[in-house]
């Protein structure tokens, strides 16, 4: 890297190269039985340099060819954006996210880790039919830059999901456990999966009408990554987002506080320094209703005035690779919990949405939310009676949030992106579409 380094600076005015290095072992179940075992070994990097007040990058997997990538990310720069930031120089605090028992881990122990879970699942629904993915993940990372910048660390992650397909198809309930941190798959998940595969097998009619909603931690990324997309340096920049002139103002009920908190032990996102090398910090979004922050790349925060917020994340909603640009994005978005155990006992009567359809789609940044329920489920008088069938919900976050009558007690990561620590939310007088 270094030789890189100075090999560019022969050329240009400032320049960066990220390096990732990935190891990672995927197991895969089938019914129970296992499927197939991939090892991995990645090695990426990208360079990114700032030549006459242009940005310019490229990316590659091998130091063999610099002079040629050196080439190319200066003929990006001749065309690339008017830029009037510079790398940052500061380095980043330390952060607990290495494992080095999960890291020693080879794919004998996973598959007793893997044997286990499918037992505990199989003894409690034995005529299931359990599909089991595991990916254990060592991370080495690397930043420097002409600056004097110089940081590096190691992560872990153990990602694991477990699905009760049901009859016939290929849709199931789903429960997920990722950590940094060697930890068993917690017995409540797979109780959870247990109890909701039993649910799902009987279908219920919802009505038409406006009623109460519960959002579980798996689905409330759909709600918060609207307010997400519009607290974005770039929707700011450009005024298209509804809270542009709204810093200071209060925009939720007092009861929500929402944190970008990249701090959080063995979290997947958790990092000492977004992937420009800007140190992270953990910053209040939402304090009891205000609007506090919003998010900035170098880009976006070069033009707004005030400097990157160490948000600059090269990933987007599918997916994260080495070779986007940054964006501004969180690293996990909390919603602190309530104090409220027991949130279905209060339905009277009710969906309790769990996994949805189309959240992606319609107006996002405006905070527009209509989505077919997945997987979900009808309650009445505080009881669950079965899978909701054809339903859908509609409305605004904004109003939405207004009418939020429980926070649960209990956080967990969404399974999308597990980049949303949440607690269930209880909402009253929602627009709700069935056919009953």
């Amino acid at each position: 890297m270094e030789k890189m380094l100075e090999l560019v600076l022969k050329k240009v005015d400032e320049a960066e190269i990220l390096s990732v290095m990935t190891q990672s072992s995927l197991i895969r179940y089938d019914a129970g039985k296992l499927n197939d075992i991939i090892n991995r070994d990645v090695q990426e990097f990208s360079l990114r340099v700032i030549h006459k007040g242009r940005l310019g990058n490229t990316c590659g997997n091998s130091y063999d060819i610099a002079t040629e990538l050196v080439d190319k990310a200066l003929l990006s720069a001749k065309y690339g954006q008017k830029v009037d930031f510079h790398f940052p120089s500061e380095s980043g605090d330390t952060r607990q996210i290495f494992d080095a028992e999960m890291a020693s881990l080879g794919p004998e122990e996973l598959l007793v880790i893997a044997d286990e879970i499918i037992e505990k699942t199989l003894s409690l629904a034995p005529h299931m039919h359990v599909n089991l993915q595991m990916q254990k993940t060592v991370k080495h990372t690397r930043l420097i830059n002409s600056n004097g910048k110089d940081n590096n660390y190691q992560q872990t992650l153990l990602d694991i999901s477990v699905t009760g397909l049901l009859k016939g198809s290929k849709e199931g309930v789903n429960r997920c456990h990722i950590s940094g941190k060697l930890s068993p798959f917690p017995d409540a998940k797979i109780k959870e999966l247990v109890r909701e595969y039993s649910l799902i097998e009987k279908h219920c009619s919802v009505p038409t009408k406006r009623m109460a909603v519960m959002f579980t931690p798996r689905c409330i990324w759909a709600l918060l990554h609207r307010f997400k997309e519009a607290i974005n340096g770039e929707s700011i920049l450009k005024g298209t987002s509804p809270l542009t002139k709204k810093l200071g103002e209060k925009i939720f009920p007092s009861v929500f506080t929402i944190i970008d908190d990249p701090t959080l032990e063995y979290f997947p996102h958790t990092s000492p320094i977004d992937d420009e090398g800007t140190p992270t910090k953990k910053k209040f979004l939402i304090e009891e209703g205000v609007l506090k922050n919003f998010l900035f790349d170098l880009s976006t925060g070069s033009r707004y005035g005030n400097g990157s917020s160490g948000n600059g994340y090269k990933r987007g909603f599918w997916s994260s690779s080495i070779d986007m640009s940054p964006t501004p994005n969180t690293s996990t978005m909390v919603l602190l919990p309530g104090d409220n155990k027991e949130l279905i006992s209060g339905m009277k009567e009710g969906i309790i949405a769990d996994y949805l359809v189309g959240a992606h789609s319609g107006n996002v940044l405006l905070g527009d939310l209509s989505v077919n329920v997945g997987i979900g489920f009808y309650v009445k008088n505080g009881e669950i009676l079965g899978r909701a069938m054809d339903s859908m919900i509609a409305g605004n976050i904004y109003k939405l949030f207004e009418n939020i009558q429980m926070i649960g007690a209990e956080p967990e990561l969404d399974e999308f992106s597990s980049s949303y620590y949440t607690p269930p939310l209880l909402f009253n007088d929602i627009s709700v579409s069935g056919k009953g």
